[in-house]
């Protein structure tokens, strides 16, 4: 499975102070790519976008698209304090993406 992050995921995810929640969020997403499927505690918010949930501390969220089994996107992340404002930002990425023609 192939996996892309988009700048603002990567700066999200390496700015998190969380180190538990770092690592949790890196080794499930090694273990997507691994396994060429996703799994754990994912919901779909809407459309295309899912959000996967990991019940470490403020509760985070990693907000993302998928084309068949073969490639994730990983759009945005937070915690459950920000998730309305975290949910309408990655959206507007995603739509910004697939209007580039990058999705």
């Amino acid at each position: 499975m192939r996996i892309i992050e988009t700048e603002e995921f990567t700066k999200w995810l390496e700015k998190l102070k969380n180190r538990r929640a770092q690592l949790a969020i890196g080794s499930r997403l090694f273990q997507w790519k691994n396994e060429s499927m996703v799994f754990g505690d994912v919901k779909t918010i809407h459309g295309e976008l899912k959000e996967a949930r990991f019940h470490i501390d403020a509760g985070y969220r990693v907000y993302f698209a998928q084309k068949q089994d073969k490639i994730v996107l990983l759009v945005f992340g937070g915690d459950k304090s920000t998730q309305d404002k975290d949910i309408k930002k990655a959206d507007a990425l995603l739509k910004d993406m697939k209007e580039a023609g990058q999705w």
